[in-house]
């Protein structure tokens, strides 16, 4: 998933949870455009903002 969803809203909404992850200095996503993903979802919608930019959890991962 990247930035804000595009085009019209879908005819059905996704029926399942989504948690969606945009870090709080991520150059190219910012988290009002991931947090715009909590309407195509029926179901609970969790944002998660860690600390860092686009890669901070692979890099969490790895060190």
């Amino acid at each position: 998933m990247t930035g804000r969803p595009a085009g019209p809203p879908p005819a059905r909404l996704v029926t399942m949870p989504v948690t969606a992850y945009v870090g709080d200095s991520d150059p190219a996503v910012s988290v009002p455009d991931v947090a715009a993903w909590a309407a195509l979802t029926s179901a609970d919608f969790d944002l998660r903002v860690p600390p860092g930019g686009q890669f901070s959890l692979i890099r969490d991962q790895e060190g």
